[in-house]
């Protein structure tokens, strides 16, 4: 989740005053890979992440954490935090983990932009 949090809230940003007519699709643009999260700049560009066998930031593998898979979910939501089409000025974001097959466990957090 920090991970994610340490990306910009929208590459459209500008001057750090997001306008919502103006909204991204999220998920990975142009120029990006989606199998390197070093080339992600923004939070939604992690919608549909997910690592088996966890990487750092730097995508070093972690070997200690070979049986552990994660998963990354961004989404637009509005004032009642229920998931729209968007865009918004909203993104809630889930990170799921779970350790050789057994139930996930998974953090949710919303993320304004500010």
């Amino acid at each position: 989740m920090e991970e994610i949090l340490l990306r910009k809230w929208d590459q459209k940003t500008v001057n750090d005053a997001y306008v919502v007519s103006g909204g991204s699709a999220l998920g990975i643009d142009t120029g990006e890979t989606a199998a390197d999260k070093q080339t992600f700049n923004d939070i939604d560009d992690f919608n549909g992440w997910t690592e088996a066998g966890v990487r750092g930031p730097t995508m070093a593998a972690l070997p200690e954490f070979d049986d552990f898979r994660r998963q990354a979910t961004v989404a637009y939501v509005d004032s009642t935090n229920t998931v729209v089409a968007g865009p918004t000025d909203y993104k809630q974001i889930q990170v799921c983990s779970n350790y050789l097959g057994k139930p996930a466990i998974c953090m949710t957090t919303l993320e304004l932009n500010r």
